[in-house]
């Protein structure tokens, strides 16, 4: 059996400017708001206060048998703040970072079951993201961490009612309801 394929925009493009340039390869970097991402332990080796934001845009091309698949943008704010600070002589950190998209953070496209797609880079990383980390430095050197991440997903149905009319399209009449959830994954 299958299971669903899930994506978001940090697993696809990454997060925050420096890790996006890395290729997503910030592990041992991340200590600003990023770390909630890559490695949340990170933060508590940095010693500033910070408040970032940028922007993203990432515009990928797909195309398979020479025919474009249309791949939405993922294009949006992204930015974040890091608190740090000491307990007992030992240091420690909390962040809260986000991406929120600029274009949409819901959209429902159906296409035909025989057209080729690629899941994870279709509609998936349009998603709001917030993620909240903390850490603690055990020992000099030693740190540990760990954060809770929101995604926004998108489930509903739709019902479509009416008739059609083969021979003058013109006289056909469709009605459709959509309902919709946005909810935590």
């Amino acid at each position: 059996s299958l299971g669903a394929a899930h994506a978001n925009p940090l697993d696809a493009f990454g997060f925050g400017a420096r890790g996006m340039a890395l290729g997503s390869a910030a592990t041992a970097l991340a200590d600003d708001f990023s770390a909630n991402y890559y490695n949340p332990a990170g933060l508590a080796s940095g010693e500033d206060f910070r408040i970032e934001l940028g922007y993203a845009l990432v515009a990928p091309t797909l195309e398979l048998d020479g025919r474009d698949l249309e791949v939405d943008n993922s294009q949006g704010l992204q930015g974040g703040v890091v608190l740090p600070g000491e307990l007992f002589g030992h240091n420690l950190g909390f962040s809260i970072g986000v991406h929120l998209p600029d274009e949409r953070i819901s959209r429902i496209r159906a296409l035909p079951q025989r057209q080729p797609r690629w899941v994870l880079y279709d509609n998936r990383p349009q998603r709001l993201v917030i993620s909240s980390s903390g850490a603690f430095e055990i020992i000099e050197g030693l740190y540990i961490g760990g954060g809770l991440t929101y995604l926004a997903n998108t489930s509903g149905t739709l019902e479509m009612q009416g008739d059609v009319d083969f021979a003058k399209a013109e006289q056909t009449e469709l009605f459709s309801e959509v309902d919709v959830d946005l909810a935590a994954v």
